[in-house]
C-alpha cells in the first residue's frame, strides 16, 4: 500500500499484482472517516484527528526523508548536507501548519505503543540516523557524538516547527532558523 499526497488531500492505493490496482481512497482535508473511491468505499478508522494525521503524515514524512537522504548524498559540506535532509521534512510539515503542529504534538506526547505513534517515532529515529551518517563523514566525529548531535538537530527541528511563535513562519524562515541553530552546534 502506498500513499501519495497533495496539500489538499492524500490518496491511498493498493496494488495486488503487476498491473492490478486495488482500492483507492481519498482522505479529504475535512478528515472524513469514509471516503468515496468510485465503486468501493474504504473506511479509515482513527479515534482522533491526531491519529488520522499520524496515519497520513507518517507516509509523507517517510517520503520527505527519502528525498532528503538522496539530496544529501553528494553534498560535501556537512551543514548543507544536514539541511538537505531537514528541509524536505520541514516543507512536508509546513504544508498545513496547524495539522503539522498537531502531528508533532501527537508524535512527541502520544503513546509510543500505538502503531501510528510508534511509526512516527521510528521515522524520527531514521531521520536522526541519516543526520548522524552525514556527521560521521568527518573522521574526527565519533558515532556516539554524531548520534547525540543528530538528536539535538531533531529537537531543534521539532521545536522550530511546533512553537507557537513560529506559526506564521514560512518554510524558508523556518529552515533559516533551524540552519542558524545547527551551525552553532556544528562549530563546537
Amino acid at each position: 500500500m502506498t500513499w501519495t499526497g497533495a496539500p489538499q488531500s492524500a490518496r491511498v492505493t493498493s496494488r495486488t499484482g503487476p498491473g492490478l490496482s486495488g482500492p483507492t481512497a481519498y482522505v479529504s482535508p475535512h478528515w472524513l472517516s469514509a471516503t468515496r473511491t468510485g465503486h468501493r468505499t474504504l473506511f479509515l478508522y482513527a479515534k482522533t484527528k491526531g491519529e488520522l494525521l499520524l496515519l497520513v503524515q507518517n507516509s509523507l514524512d517517510a517520503e520527505a526523508l527519502k528525498r532528503g537522504r538522496v539530496d544529501a548524498e553528494n553534498i560535501p559540506d556537512t551543514l548543507d548536507a544536514v539541511m538537505a535532509i531537514v528541509r524536505p521534512v520541514v516543507e512536508c510539515n509546513r504544508t498545513q501548519v496547524d495539522n503539522g503542529r498537531v502531528y508533532l504534538r501527537e508524535m512527541v506526547f502520544g503513546d509510543p505503543a500505538e502503531p501510528h505513534h510508534g511509526e512516527a517515532l521510528a521515522i524520527t529515529g531514521q531521520t536522526e540516523n541519516a543526520v548522524a551518517a552525514v556527521l560521521c563523514r568527518d573522521a574526527q566525529v565519533s558515532e556516539a557524538d554524531a548520534a547525540m548531535a543528530a538528536r539535538v538537530v531533531s529537537a531543534v527541528t521539532v521545536l522550530a516547527m511546533a512553537a507557537s511563535v513560529n506559526v506564521a513562519a514560512s518554510v524558508d524562515e523556518s529552515v533559516r532558523d533551524i540552519r542558524e541553530q545547527i551551525a552553532v552546534l556544528l562549530t563546537r
